[in-house]
């Protein structure tokens, strides 16, 4: 199957050629059930880093063409890989009689399709915009933990919300918090700035410009 997704998105992805790039590679490792390469794996076949990878994600996710859960990989442990879902090409059109239209999809394509509309219309998160009371089991809605991530890629976002959250209770201020992701944003500021730039500091790769490229 990921050879008719990775033709999808040869086809018709609106993605930047570095975003387009990371697009192909987790269209190769698409299945039935999604696709959950690691970060690292997307850094190593694409010759980025994991930050640039975590941005070129967030560029897809924003364009409609990838749909991410954080941390939902069918895969056992404690610690897992995003799932994916790669968004081109859907067969949004079908002919007379349910026929599948003229995009190069199989019938196996169209049926992962369908569950991914069904992600699309029954969001997995809550908006970003909806305010959530403080809850001492709260997480980042997905799309926000991208956006955590990209920014702060250095930080391990898991113990800084644990962090904020006992600094909250054992402070008695639980009740005054009217927004957790708001809180949880400021909360990394601070944390970033009592750390000297030093979780959102980009890695060597991301600030070095080779000699030959300096003057282009």
């Amino acid at each position: 199957m990921s050879i008719e997704v990775m033709t999808a998105v040869w086809n018709h992805s609106k993605a930047s050629p570095a975003a387009k790039l990371v697009l192909l590679a987790i269209a190769d490792h698409q299945g039935d059930r999604g696709a959950w390469p690691s970060e690292a794996t997307l850094a190593r076949v694409t010759g980025m880093s994991e930050r640039s990878v975590r941005r070129k994600v967030v560029e897809l996710v924003e364009l409609g063409e990838l749909s991410v859960e954080v941390n939902s990989a069918p895969m056992p442990g404690r610690y897992k890989s995003n799932l994916y879902w790669v968004l081109v090409g859907r067969v949004d059109n079908l002919g007379k009689g349910g026929q599948i239209g003229q995009q190069g999809w199989t019938d196996s394509a169209l049926r992962v399709d369908t569950v991914v509309q069904q992600t699309i219309k029954e969001p997995l998160e809550e908006p970003l915009s909806k305010k959530e009371i403080f809850k001492d089991d709260w997480q980042p809605s997905s799309d926000e933990l991208l956006k955590l991530q990209s920014q702060y890629p250095n930080a391990d976002l898991e113990r800084e919300i644990s962090s904020m959250i006992d600094y909250l209770v054992a402070e008695g201020k639980e009740k005054s918090v009217k927004d957790m992701a708001a809180r949880f944003r400021n909360w990394m500021r601070n944390a970033d700035k009592f750390a000297k730039g030093a979780l959102s500091k980009p890695s060597v790769d991301e600030w070095f410009v080779k000699p030959e490229d300096r003057l282009k």
